[in-house]
């Protein structure tokens, strides 16, 4: 994990490569809201996604991370499932609930029976790579749906520019980072159960 943690800028530009050769089909009704269903990493992706595009958006974002969807998903709909492995039980059936609505479908997805029933369906679809701890793959899953929302011409090509900017400055301080994050990680040994039992004792 640590070799992958520190790989990530490299995640990145291989993420970015795979976004600029993503291919997909105009929508055939107006896009009125977007849902981004996932689970874990593929979910923290879309959380985050629905924070920094808020402002440029013309249509509302959310997020599911359950087995349903929500009850206003139709045909002016963009269903964006972002599931690493594919095999997502939640995703699956949020995925099974969106096809019967007639939403305009993007997968995300490094295989599995996502990426099957993409296939099956004729929906739009980015593979990215699999083999991997999914919460080791931010980058791969949250890049890509910069570019879906790209495509579906709901943001401009701003953010193209963001990511390299983002690329290089991790890159440039990645000897800070590190020495950061071991400082931090100093802190909280002998912590983190105490903080866990308080959260749970807050619920």
């Amino acid at each position: 994990m640590k070799e992958r943690i520190e790989n990530f800028t490299n995640q990145m530009r291989e993420a970015i490569a795979i976004g600029e050769k993503a291919i997909f089909t105009a929508p055939i009704n107006e896009i009125r809201n977007v849902l981004v269903t996932g689970l874990g990493g593929s979910g923290i992706g879309g959380t985050i996604i629905a924070q920094v595009c808020e402002k440029e958006l013309g249509v509302p974002l959310n997020v599911s991370k359950d087995y349903s969807i929500p009850n206003y998903v139709n045909e002016h709909t963009l269903l964006i499932v972002s599931s690493y492995s594919g095999n997502t039980e939640e995703t699956l059936e949020s995925l099974d609930m969106a096809l019967k609505q007639k939403a305009k479908i993007v997968c995300v997805t490094s295989g599995g029976k996502v990426l099957e029933i993409a296939k099956q369906n004729g929906l739009d679809h980015i593979i990215i790579p699999g083999g991997m701890p999914p919460r080791s793959c931010l980058g791969y899953s949250l890049t890509q749906l910069f570019y879906v929302l790209h495509g579906m011409k709901l943001i401009g090509s701003n953010f193209k520019a963001d990511l390299q900017k983002s690329v290089e400055l991790m890159d440039s301080e990645r000897e800070n980072i590190k020495r950061d994050s071991r400082a931090l990680a100093q802190k909280l040994i002998g912590k983190l159960r105490l903080f866990i039992l308080l959260q749970i004792t807050k619920e």
